[in-house]
């Protein structure tokens, strides 16, 4: 796929190590009017692995999250750093972990309308013991909405929703949309893999 850049954006690519050798990343999109630098890279680095300390008591110990690589998408071929400041966050539940597609569901949204002002993360990595008839915990779904709260409030980063197509056409240029709220969706999902 050819490159669309995206106003004023970066990615944050956060890599989560499983316990049986697989490797799944979270896509973040951040605001950025600044040049990215490695110095900036490590104070994000350093936020999102606070933000996902709040829910390591139910990942699966053998499960880390290890680092971020951000990436500028204003322009082709511009800066991309990788940090690993704040890292590992390792899980702390020895019970039996879920299948690596069972995930729990962040949606995002923003106060713009449709498809391109919505996003969704899926956060995989518990265990049984978090997991009840399909459904998370009280614990889990409270420690993943602290979580998504801290994501949206950091004070060094504004989180946003990249929005690169309009009603199903490939826009010029991408466009941003800053969160404004969030819904952690209790029953466990199937995460999706895009490829």
């Amino acid at each position: 796929m050819p490159f669309q850049a995206v106003a004023d954006c970066a990615s944050v690519v956060v890599f989560h190590a499983l316990f049986d050798g697989r490797i799944t990343e979270n896509v973040f999109h951040v605001e950025l009017t600044v040049p990215l630098t490695q110095a900036l890279t490590d104070t994000w680095a350093g936020e999102f692995a606070s933000d996902l300390d709040d829910i390591k008591a139910y990942q699966f110990v053998a499960n880390s999250y290890t680092h971020i690589v951000a990436t500028d998408l204003r322009t082709e071929g511009a800066p991309q750093f990788t940090s690993a400041n704040g890292f590992p966050i390792t899980g702390t539940s020895g019970a039996d972990p879920l299948p690596d597609q069972n995930a729990l569901l962040v949606k995002w949204t923003s106060a713009f309308r449709g498809p391109a002002g919505r996003g969704r993360t899926y956060f995989d990595g518990f265990t049984e013991a978090a997991i009840t008839s399909g459904f998370a915990d009280a614990g889990l779904v409270t420690a993943a909405s602290e979580m998504a709260d801290d994501i949206t409030t950091n004070g060094n980063l504004t989180a946003v929703i990249a929005s690169r197509f309009k009603d199903k056409v490939k826009r010029a240029v991408g466009t941003t949309h800053a969160i404004t709220g969030h819904v952690v969706e209790p029953r466990i999902a199937t995460q999706r893999r895009r490829r």
